[in-house]
């Protein structure tokens, strides 16, 4: 786990090491593009699983049974979705496929898996950042004409009025 290793090992504190982990694992969440909760929610989550962790660790040489029933459950809980998805995801993607692909993640031992990046959605994405790049010089070219034909009327009717 990055989490455990950046506090283990740089020694850096909780909040850091958790906001590393946050950025790291934000990365994988971009890809399908699936809308995710705000990062102080993301990090107090990764917190809480280490505090968890911790107290494991402490009582790991109990071997009573429920400390041997915790210790299970925590590590099936890893076999699970670190899920940081935005509480309404479901509803916020637009794409079918992204939806299916979140919902399989979600299913008990995570059926499917990424493939590469969407060539097709990409080249769509970025003909639209061209297209609205360049509406937006035009928008701004129309209104640098209106200013300058307003000022220059002004000025052919303030030299009229002498």
């Amino acid at each position: 786990m990055v989490f455990l290793h950046d506090v283990n090992q740089s020694g850096r504190n909780q909040r850091d090491s958790a906001n590393t982990t946050y950025n790291k694992v934000k990365l994988f969440w971009a890809r399908p593009r699936i809308p995710t909760a705000l990062k102080c929610n993301i990090v107090r989550k990764i917190i809480r699983l280490y505090d968890k962790w911790l107290s494991l660790a402490k009582s790991s040489k109990r071997r009573s049974q429920l400390q041997i029933a915790n210790e299970n459950a925590f590590k099936k809980s890893f076999q699970c979705l670190f899920d940081i998805a935005h509480k309404n995801a479901l509803q916020m993607i637009t794409i079918e496929e992204d939806t299916q692909f979140l919902i399989s993640q979600r299913q008990e031992g995570r059926v499917g898996h990424m493939g590469s990046v969407d060539k097709n959605l990409t080249r769509k994405e970025q003909r639209k950042k061209v297209r609205d790049e360049k509406r937006r010089a035009s928008v701004q070219k129309r209104q640098e004409e209106e200013e300058t034909r307003l000022a220059a009327e002004r000025k052919r009717l303030e030299e009229r009025s002498r």
